[in-house]
């Protein structure tokens, strides 16, 4: 029993790398679209914020799919049902992060920035169990 244990945390802590690596593409295109929103335009941080999200959740879904939980089912039917678990998880987010980085910044004073940076390290494990649920499913795991 105690090597099961060990087995299943090592399958979950490279998972948890993996799913850090593979959010690299998504945020290294949504935080400077976030930045260069809130520092040159006149949207807020809700708009920034949706907007880069949905930008790094299109970027991600692949990465994560296929190399993160390792579901490598590529018909059409599948990957549409998962993407439509995938945005509609996104969707709560596109809401919960504006939220919070409203919070943040406008109720609090917080630095938009900052604030991004927070939010982001919150909501992680959430996003990594949900999309784990969405993509075992039809992994036979």
């Amino acid at each position: 029993m105690n090597s099961f244990k060990h087995l299943l945390r090592r399958v979950v802590e490279v998972r948890i790398v993996r799913f850090l690596l593979f959010s690299i593409p998504g945020t290294a295109v949504s935080f400077p679209l976030y930045w260069l929103m809130t520092n040159f335009t006149m949207l807020g941080v809700v708009v920034a914020s949706v907007t880069s999200n949905i930008v790094a959740q299109a970027i991600n879904f692949f990465p994560q799919k296929l190399w993160t939980f390792q579901d490598r089912k590529l018909d059409g039917k599948t990957i549409s049902f998962q993407a439509v678990q995938y945005f509609g998880i996104a969707t709560f987010f596109f809401v919960a992060e504006p939220s919070m980085l409203y919070s943040f910044t406008v109720g609090w004073s917080w630095h938009p920035i900052s604030a991004w940076v927070v939010v982001h390290l919150v909501t992680a494990p959430a996003r990594f169990t949900l999309e784990g649920i969405i993509f075992k499913k039809f992994n036979g795991h």
